[in-house]
């Protein structure tokens, strides 16, 4: 991922590419317990790309 965001190696503006990225690799982890709007998130992801 570090390759695609370029230097700086983080923006705040590069947080949803960040997140993309690592959605498509399986690394985002679902948090214990109910969280509606992290579910919301991860669904909103599923519509990406």
């Amino acid at each position: 991922m570090k390759a695609k965001l370029g230097s700086p190696t983080f923006r705040e503006s590069d947080g949803a590419l960040i997140a993309k990225e690592a959605y498509e690799r399986g690394l985002l982890a679902k948090p214990q317990g109910r969280n509606r709007s992290y579910d919301d998130f991860v669904s909103e992801l599923t519509t990406w790309g």
